[in-house]
């Protein structure tokens, strides 16, 4: 099976959140990833500036390209290898100034899940907006010794007396 973004995978929205007719009016654009895990639930959500997705739609479309035809191309014959995707992490996390050892394939869903966890959010709602079809979010998400202290000093600031 190929998991492409086919021309027909993009829509661009103005601000009001309705297909946009022109280019310029576009606010937000929506990429439909099929058959991702990131993407779960078939429900595409707003990603990257519409600049750089409204050049690519438009090049491709000058070419005369089908709308269901593919943008790029990921399937047996043409791979996207995990070397390249940890290779790609690991310079981002260099230049961001972080130790590139520590960053692998998974960094990038774990990290979010963890992110948003650490910011306050429960769970489920990480679940949700991580679009985690499982619980598998909870094996993932990292708990660092700073949360884990300020856990600790909450619980015990709601003790068991103060409680009744």
């Amino acid at each position: 099976m190929s998991y492409a973004i086919q021309r027909s995978d993009i829509k661009f929205l103005d601000a009001r959140g309705s297909e946009a007719k022109l280019l310029q009016d576009a606010d937000s654009v929506v990429i439909q990833f099929r058959g991702s895990k990131a993407d779960q639930f078939g429900k595409a959500k707003p990603v990257l500036p519409c600049t750089c997705r409204g050049v690519l739609v438009n090049h491709h479309k000058s070419l005369g390209a089908k709308s269901d035809s593919l943008l790029c191309r990921v399937d047996v014959e043409v791979n996207l290898q995990v070397r390249d995707v940890i290779k790609e992490t690991q310079s981002a996390a260099a230049l961001a100034g972080q130790n590139p050892e520590n960053v692998g394939s998974h960094s990038l869903r774990s990290g979010g899940a963890t992110a948003l966890f650490k910011a306050g959010f429960d769970s489920l709602a990480v679940k949700l907006f991580e679009r985690w079809k499982s619980d598998a979010v909870e094996r993932h998400t990292r708990i660092s010794g700073q949360l884990t202290s300020r856990m600790a000093s909450a619980m015990l600031a709601k003790s068991a007396l103060q409680l009744s």
